[in-house]
Formats: C-alpha cells, structure tokens, sequence
C-alpha cells in the first residue's frame, strides 16, 4: 500500500492526516496546537512529531509513506523556495 501525510498549518492548529494513497480512505487524522509563539523551529519539530505520531497510530513505519504536503497560507519567494510573509504565524519563516 502507498501512503502519504497532509498537514495543514495554521495559526493556532496544526491539523494532519495520513492517507491510503490507493482507497483514498483516511488511516487516521489528528490536530495539535500550533504554538507559533515559541518560533518557527519549534513549529517545524511540532509538524515532525505530528507526522510521526499519525505514521505510528497506524501501525506503520516512516518508509510506508511516500509523501508529505503542508498547506499554509503566505505569500512565497518562488527563487528561494520559502514564504515571504504569514500572515497567521509571526517570525521570519
């Protein structure tokens, strides 16, 4: 089977689903607080260890998943491959 995560980022959730890429199913979903307070790397390792609490209530290992999008609202710097401005989430991202 091929599996896949989606993470939406938000400015106070964080809110992730893993899916059965071939059934279309969803395996499970979970949503987090997203903290943003605490800075972008703190945020970055939230989105991680929601992506590998949803890989593990599944019962599988982080090789089953092929792919892992993240959704957020910003403006993006296209030549540098980062957002320029979130309006939901402060600091330099």
């Amino acid at each position: 089977m091929t599996f896949a995560i989606g993470i939406d980022l938000g400015g106070t959730k964080i809110a992730g689903l893993l899916l059965n890429v071939e059934s279309h199913a969803v395996v499970t979903h979970k949503t987090i607080p997203t903290i943003s307070k605490d800075g972008p790397d703190a945020v970055t390792e939230r989105i991680a260890g929601l992506c590998r609490a949803l890989v593990e209530e599944a019962g599988l290992s982080a090789t089953d998943v092929y792919a892992v999008g993240v959704g957020a609202p910003a403006s993006v710097d296209y030549d540098k491959g980062c957002p320029l401005v979130m309006p939901n989430l402060p600091g330099e991202w």
